[in-house]
Protein backbone atom coordinates (compact mmCIF):
# COMPACT_ATOMS: atom_id res chain seq x y z
CA UNK A 1 0.00 0.00 0.00
CA UNK A 2 1.34 4.06 -0.97
CA UNK A 3 1.17 5.92 1.88
CA UNK A 4 1.23 9.26 3.58
CA UNK A 5 -0.22 10.73 6.48
CA UNK A 6 -1.77 14.15 5.96
CA UNK A 7 -4.22 17.04 7.54
CA UNK A 8 -7.26 17.57 5.16
CA UNK A 9 -7.71 21.53 3.59
CA UNK A 10 -11.37 22.08 4.42
CA UNK A 11 -13.91 22.90 1.59
CA UNK A 12 -14.02 26.57 2.20
CA UNK A 13 -10.18 26.80 1.92
CA UNK A 14 -10.00 24.48 -1.15
CA UNK A 15 -12.66 26.48 -3.02
CA UNK A 16 -10.38 29.26 -2.82
CA UNK A 17 -6.91 27.40 -4.36
CA UNK A 18 -8.95 25.90 -6.75
CA UNK A 19 -9.92 29.97 -7.91
CA UNK A 20 -6.04 30.40 -7.79
CA UNK A 21 -5.75 26.99 -10.40
CA UNK A 22 -8.30 28.73 -12.73
CA UNK A 23 -5.98 32.40 -12.12
CA UNK A 24 -2.36 30.53 -13.68
CA UNK A 25 -4.39 28.02 -15.86
CA UNK A 26 -3.36 30.01 -18.96
CA UNK A 27 0.18 30.88 -17.68
CA UNK A 28 1.89 27.37 -18.08
CA UNK A 29 1.83 23.72 -18.32
CA UNK A 30 0.87 22.20 -14.69
CA UNK A 31 -0.37 19.18 -13.09
CA UNK A 32 -3.25 20.19 -10.35
CA UNK A 33 -3.96 18.65 -7.39
CA UNK A 34 -7.46 17.81 -7.83
CA UNK A 35 -9.53 20.58 -5.53
CA UNK A 36 -10.50 17.47 -2.98
CA UNK A 37 -7.15 15.84 -2.71
CA UNK A 38 -5.37 19.09 -1.48
CA UNK A 39 -3.72 18.09 2.06
CA UNK A 40 -0.58 19.07 4.01
CA UNK A 41 1.20 16.03 4.01
CA UNK A 42 2.54 15.16 7.40
CA UNK A 43 4.42 12.46 6.54
CA UNK A 44 4.93 10.42 3.02
CA UNK A 45 5.53 6.69 3.99
CA UNK A 46 5.83 5.25 0.33
CA UNK A 47 4.99 1.76 -0.08
CA UNK A 48 4.08 -0.24 3.38
CA UNK A 49 3.13 -3.73 3.56
CA UNK A 50 0.31 -4.60 4.89
CA UNK A 51 1.59 -6.63 7.39
CA UNK A 52 2.88 -2.73 8.92
CA UNK A 53 -0.16 -1.10 8.66
CA UNK A 54 -1.56 -2.26 12.33
CA UNK A 55 1.65 -1.37 13.73
CA UNK A 56 1.85 1.90 12.41
CA UNK A 57 -1.82 2.85 13.55
CA UNK A 58 -0.72 1.80 17.21
CA UNK A 59 1.64 4.23 16.84
CA UNK A 60 -0.14 6.96 15.48
CA UNK A 61 -2.85 6.41 17.52
CA UNK A 62 -0.13 7.37 20.54
CA UNK A 63 0.49 10.43 18.76
CA UNK A 64 -1.15 13.31 21.25
CA UNK A 65 -1.33 17.27 20.27
CA UNK A 66 -4.13 19.76 21.19
CA UNK A 67 -6.45 20.72 18.38
CA UNK A 68 -5.01 24.10 17.24
CA UNK A 69 -5.77 26.76 15.14
CA UNK A 70 -4.26 27.25 11.35
CA UNK A 71 -4.87 30.01 8.34
CA UNK A 72 -3.65 29.49 4.96
CA UNK A 73 -2.46 32.64 3.78
CA UNK A 74 -0.53 33.20 0.74
CA UNK A 75 1.34 31.07 -2.22
CA UNK A 76 4.31 30.41 -3.06
CA UNK A 77 6.90 27.84 -5.65
CA UNK A 78 9.51 25.43 -4.52
CA UNK A 79 12.56 25.50 -5.42
CA UNK A 80 12.42 29.14 -6.41
CA UNK A 81 10.64 32.03 -8.48
CA UNK A 82 13.54 32.04 -11.55
CA UNK A 83 13.01 28.22 -11.62
CA UNK A 84 9.24 27.48 -10.32
CA UNK A 85 8.12 23.82 -9.84
CA UNK A 86 5.94 23.38 -7.28
CA UNK A 87 3.03 26.03 -6.56
CA UNK A 88 1.60 26.36 -2.65
CA UNK A 89 -0.27 27.73 -0.25
CA UNK A 90 1.44 28.91 3.07
CA UNK A 91 0.17 28.03 6.72
CA UNK A 92 0.51 31.09 8.22
CA UNK A 93 -0.97 30.87 12.23
CA UNK A 94 -0.90 27.38 13.15
CA UNK A 95 2.79 26.71 11.79
CA UNK A 96 4.35 26.01 15.01
CA UNK A 97 1.74 23.68 15.82
CA UNK A 98 2.07 22.17 12.88
CA UNK A 99 6.16 21.51 13.02
CA UNK A 100 5.05 19.92 16.73
CA UNK A 101 2.83 17.75 15.47
CA UNK A 102 5.49 16.52 12.35
CA UNK A 103 7.80 16.18 14.80
CA UNK A 104 6.05 14.23 16.89
CA UNK A 105 4.81 11.73 14.00
CA UNK A 106 8.28 11.57 13.00
CA UNK A 107 9.21 10.27 16.29
CA UNK A 108 6.43 7.47 16.38
CA UNK A 109 7.50 6.34 13.32
CA UNK A 110 11.56 5.67 13.73
CA UNK A 111 10.75 2.32 15.38
CA UNK A 112 9.52 1.01 11.55
CA UNK A 113 12.37 1.92 9.89
CA UNK A 114 11.10 5.43 8.60
CA UNK A 115 13.53 8.31 9.09
CA UNK A 116 13.32 11.36 10.43
CA UNK A 117 12.42 14.27 7.78
CA UNK A 118 14.10 17.56 8.00
CA UNK A 119 13.02 19.31 5.44
CA UNK A 120 9.20 19.73 6.46
CA UNK A 121 7.67 22.95 5.56
CA UNK A 122 4.09 23.70 6.65
CA UNK A 123 2.29 24.11 2.92
CA UNK A 124 -0.99 22.38 0.69
CA UNK A 125 0.85 21.81 -2.32
CA UNK A 126 -1.86 23.12 -5.54
CA UNK A 127 0.29 22.38 -8.73
CA UNK A 128 2.98 20.53 -9.99
CA UNK A 129 4.52 22.83 -12.90
CA UNK A 130 5.55 21.33 -15.81
CA UNK A 131 6.38 24.24 -17.91
CA UNK A 132 6.13 27.92 -17.48
CA UNK A 133 5.28 30.19 -20.11
CA UNK A 134 4.58 33.22 -18.92
CA UNK A 135 6.79 33.80 -16.30
CA UNK A 136 6.14 37.66 -15.58
CA UNK A 137 2.27 36.67 -15.54
CA UNK A 138 2.85 34.00 -13.17
CA UNK A 139 5.03 35.99 -10.51
CA UNK A 140 2.41 39.10 -11.04
CA UNK A 141 -0.70 36.36 -9.84
CA UNK A 142 2.18 35.29 -6.90
CA UNK A 143 2.07 39.13 -5.84
CA UNK A 144 -1.64 39.53 -5.97
CA UNK A 145 -1.99 36.25 -3.74
CA UNK A 146 0.86 37.21 -1.47
CA UNK A 147 -1.48 38.29 1.16
CA UNK A 148 -4.38 36.44 0.31
CA UNK A 149 -5.92 34.90 3.60
CA UNK A 150 -7.82 31.81 2.05
CA UNK A 151 -9.24 30.61 5.48
CA UNK A 152 -9.13 29.60 8.96
CA UNK A 153 -9.92 26.21 10.69
CA UNK A 154 -9.16 23.83 13.54
CA UNK A 155 -7.13 21.09 12.95
CA UNK A 156 -8.48 18.31 15.08
CA UNK A 157 -6.43 15.41 14.02
CA UNK A 158 -4.65 13.90 11.24
CA UNK A 159 -5.45 10.68 8.69
CA UNK A 160 -3.36 7.74 7.25
CA UNK A 161 -3.84 7.75 3.68
CA UNK A 162 -3.72 5.30 0.69
CA UNK A 163 -2.61 6.55 -2.70
CA UNK A 164 -3.78 4.65 -5.66
CA UNK A 165 -1.73 6.01 -8.79
CA UNK A 166 -4.11 5.25 -11.85
CA UNK A 167 -4.10 7.26 -15.64
CA UNK A 168 -6.01 10.41 -13.74
CA UNK A 169 -3.79 10.73 -11.32
CA UNK A 170 -3.86 9.92 -7.77
CA UNK A 171 -7.16 8.23 -5.62
CA UNK A 172 -6.44 9.20 -1.97
CA UNK A 173 -8.68 7.14 0.21
CA UNK A 174 -8.68 7.58 4.49
CA UNK A 175 -7.43 4.27 5.73
CA UNK A 176 -7.80 5.71 9.26
CA UNK A 177 -7.97 9.55 11.38
CA UNK A 178 -6.63 10.21 14.34
CA UNK A 179 -8.51 12.53 16.60
CA UNK A 180 -6.57 15.03 18.94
Amino acid sequence: MRAFIAVACPTDVRTGLAAVQASVKELGDYKFVKPWNIHLTMKFLGEISPGKVGDIVASLEKVRVKPFEASIKGLGVFPSRSNPKVLWAGVDAGCAAFLELHSKVDDSLLPFGFERDDRFTCHYTIARIKHMRDKKGFNDVLDEYSSRLFGSFTVSGMSLMESVLGRQGPAYSEVRRFDF
